[in-house]
C-alpha cells in the first residue's frame, strides 16, 4: 500500500551502514563491512555489509536482507512499520490511504493518553510550591534538577479525579482505562490510578511513554506501584531508563542493570548515564536482547542482601546464553546505589563498587562457596551442578573449555568428571541438548537446487547494466528450472531501467519472499569479484545452450526407447534422425 516510488526514496536516503553501524560494531574489511552476526551467537565474524549494493547477509545463518529487511528482523516489527520508521529518521512524508491510518493509528490514543499524563504530572510538580511534601521528598532523596528533567520526573496529586479531569476533553474515560491511567469505582464512574505519588514515566525504545513507576512520599505500603500490562506496555519488553541511555550505552559499550527508578537516576547523577532497569521484574529474554541491539557487556548492580544476590543469579543465566559479557558489582550491605551516592559521592561509587565489579564465574563460585563447604564432597557436588548449569550455556567452546579447567582447580576435581557430569545430565561440553540442537540456526537455502549458470545469469544482469540490457535481448523466463530463478529472472526481465533492479530495491518485491530475497544475495555474491563481465555473460549463455542441448537429448532418448518397446517403427525413425541431427549440432 506503500507506493514503490516512495519506497525507493526512503531507501535512497537510508543508508545502509550508517542504519546497522547504530546497533551492530562494523569494521571495514575491503569494499564491505563485517561484524558478529546480531541473530545468532558465533566465534567468527561472517554477518557482512555491502555499502556498494545496500543489503547485508549472514553467511553463518543465512538471515540478509536489505535496510527494511534488516529493521523488521531486529525490532520484530512488520515491514509497513520499518518503512514508517526510516521514512521518520529520513524526513519522507508517506502518502497513506484510509485503511492504513486506521490500522497504524490502533493503538495511537493509548500513546496520546500517556504523552498527556507525563505532561500533566511534570506540570504538577513544577506548580507545587517548594514547601510541599514532593519537594521536601525531592530534597531528602537529592534529586537534581537536571535529573528531574532527564527522566520527566512528574507527581500525581492527592485529588482522587485531577487527571481525569484534566484528560476527559480529550479522550474518553475507556480509552484512559485501557492505558491504565483510570479506575472504574464499583458504584459506578472513574478515579485516577495514581494519586499523591512522585511518578516515573516509563518509555520504550522509539521514546514513547508507555507507563508509569509511582513511588509514595512517606512510608506508606505499597510503596511502588506500576501501571498495569496494556496493549502498548509489558513489563517484560521494557527496560526503563533504556531510551535515557540509549547514546550512552553505546559510547560506553556497556550496559548497567540496576534494579529500581531511583538506583538508574543516581547512577545518572553520579555521572554513569548507561544505567538501565528491569523495574523489580526477574530479567526476561525480550529484556536481554533489546540490550543487545546497544552492547553485549552487561554489569549486573544489584543490593548485596541474599535475596537480591539469589535474584541476580535467577537471571545471569539467560544472559550467558545470550552471549553476553557479564561482570557483577556488589553494593556494601545496607546500601542501594542512591543511598552509597548520597553517603559516599560519586568518585567513591566508581572506584569502590563498579570498578571492582567481578566477572559471572567468580561471583557465582564465591556466593556458592560462602553457601556450601567445600571440605565435603557434598558441597562441591552443589557447586558442580550449579555451575556447570551456567557454564554448558556458554556459546563460545574456547571460553567453555577454560572454564570447565578453572572449576576444576577451585574444586580440586578433575576436569574429566566434570566434563562427565555435563554429559551426564544431557549438556555435553557443547551445551546442547537434542531439543536445543532442532531449534539451532542453520543456513537457509532457496527451495530446490538452482544451477550455478541460472545464479550467475541473475547475479550478472542485477549488477551489470550492459548485462542487464543484453539479457533483455537474448534471455527469457523459460530459460529458468529453479521455481525462484524464475521468479526473480520475471522482475528483473521485466523491468523497465536498470535501476529498478538494484539488489536492495528489487528486495522490496520480494520482501514477504524470503527464498527469493536469499537467491538474489547469493546471486549477487557470486559475481562479486568477477572482472569481465561480458566474457562471463556469453560463458553463461554457452552453457545454458549446452543444458538445453542435453536436455533435449536426453529427452530423444526417452522417447526412442519408449518408440522401441511399443514397436513404432514410423515414428522410431523420425526420432532416430533428429537424435542424430542434434548430436552433430552439439559436437
Amino acid at each position: 500500500m506503500i507506493p514503490q516510488s516512495v519506497l525507493d526514496q526512503i531507501q535512497d536516503r537510508s543508508d545502509i551502514v550508517e542504519v546497522i553501524q547504530q546497533v551492530v560494531p562494523l569494521r571495514k574489511m575491503g569494499r564491505n563491512f563485517k561484524a558478529p552476526c546480531p541473530f545468532h551467537s558465533e566465534k567468527t565474524p561472517s554477518f557482512v555489509v555491502s555499502p556498494d549494493k545496500q543489503i547485508f547477509h549472514c553467511f553463518g545463518c543465512g538471515v540478509g536482507g536489505n535496510v527494511f529487511g534488516f529493521l523488521t528482523k531486529l525490532e520484530k516489527i512488520e515491514f509497513p512499520e520499518a518503512v514508517r520508521r526510516l521514512a521518520e529518521r529520513a524526513g519522507i512524508v508517506i502518502p497513506e490511504d484510509e485503511s492504513l491510518s486506521k490500522k497504524k493509528d490502533s493503538h495511537q490514543p493509548l500513546h496520546d493518553g500517556n504523552a498527556l499524563a507525563a505532561e500533566f504530572y511534570a506540570g504538577n510538580l513544577n506548580k507545587a510550591a517548594r514547601t510541599e511534601e514532593v519537594w521536601q521528598y525531592i530534597f531528602k532523596r537529592g534529586i537534581t534538577p537536571e535529573a528531574l528533567s532527564k527522566f520527566n520526573i512528574g507527581f500525581s496529586t492527592a485529588k482522587w479525579d485531577a487527571f481525569l479531569l484534566h484528560a476527559k476533553k480529550r479522550f474518553n474515560e475507556s480509552t484512559l482505562i485501557k492505558a491504565g491511567l483510570l479506575l472504574e469505582k464499583r458504584g459506578g464512574g472513574h478515579y485516577d490510578r495514581f494519586r499523591n505519588r512522585l511518578m516515573f514515566p516509563i518509555r520504550n525504545a522509539r521514546g514513547k511513554v508507555v507507563g508509569f513507576g509511582a513511588r509514595v512520599l512517606d512510608q506508606s505500603l505499597p510503596k511502588y506501584i506500576n501501571s498495569p500490562e496494556t496493549p502498548i506496555y509489558y513489563k517484560g519488553r521494557v527496560l526503563y531508563g533504556l531510551n535515557e541511555a540509549a547514546s550512552a550505552i553505546r559510547n560506553e559499550d556497556r550496559v548497567i542493570l540496576v534494579e529500581g527508578y531511583m538506583d538508574v537516576v543516581a547512577c545518572f547523577q553520579a555521572g554513569i548515564e548507561n544505567s538501565v532497569s528491569a523495574s523489580g521484574t526477574a530479567l526476561t529474554l525480550e529484556q536481554i536482547r533489546l540490550t543487545k541491539r546497544y552492547t553485549k557487556n552487561v554489569t549486573v548492580l544489584f543490593d548485596a542482601d541474599q535475596a537480591g544476590q539469589l535474584a541476580t543469579l535467577r537471571g545471569l543465566d539467560l544472559l550467558v546464553e545470550e552471549g553476553c559479557y557479564i561482570s557483577v558489582a556488589r553494593m556494601p550491605e545496607g546500601h542501594d546505589p542512591d543511598s552509597y551516592v548520597k553517603e559516599f559521592g560519586e568518585e567513591k561509587f566508581r572506584l569502590s563498587v563498579l570498578e571492582k565489579a567481578q566477572a559471572l564465574f567468580e561471583y557465582k563460585f564465591g556466593l556458592l562457596s560462602g553457601q556450601h563447604d567445600l571440605r565435603k564432597v557434598e558441597g562441591k557436588l552443589k557447586i558442580a551442578t550449579e555451575m556447570l548449569s551456567t557454564i554448558r550455556r556458554v556459546p563460545n567452546e574456547i571460553f567453555k573449555v577454560s572454564l570447565v579447567k578453572e572449576l576444576s582447580e577451585n574444586l580440586n576435581v578433575s576436569e574429566e568428571a566434570l566434563l562427565l557430569e555435563m554429559k551426564r545430565s544431557g549438556s555435553g561440553l557443547r551445551g546442547m541438548n537434542r531439543e536445543e540442537e532442532r531449534g539451532k540456526t542453520h543456513p537457509k537455502k532457496p527451495r530446490g537446487d538452482v544451477p550455478m549458470v541460472e545464479k550467475l545469469l541473475l547475479g550478472l544482469s542485477i549488477s551489470f547494466q550492459d548485462v542487464w540490457e543484453r539479457a533483455k535481448e537474448r534471455v527469457t523466463v523459460v530459460d529458468f528450472e529453479n521455481e525462484e530463478a524464475r521468479k526473480v529472472a520475471d522482475m528483473v526481465l521485466q523491468a523497465d531501467a536498470w535501476k529498478d533492479i538494484r539488489p536492495a530495491k528489487i528486495m522490496n518485491r520480494v520482501s514477504l519472499e524470503e527464498d527469493a530475497s536469499l537467491l538474489i544475495r547469493q546471486a549477487v555474491h557470486e559475481v562479486e569479484n568477477i572482472s569481465d563481465a561480458d566474457k562471463a555473460f556469453d560463458d553463461c549463455l554457452d552453457r545454458l545452450e549446452k543444458t538445453k542441448h542435453q536436455i533435449k537429448l536426453k529427452k530423444l532418448q526417452a522417447d526412442i526407447v519408449a518408440c522401441e518397446q511399443a514397436n513404432d517403427l514410423e515414428k522410431l525413425t523420425k526420432l532416430l534422425e533428429e537424435f542424430n541431427k542434434y548430436s552433430k549440432r552439439g559436437r
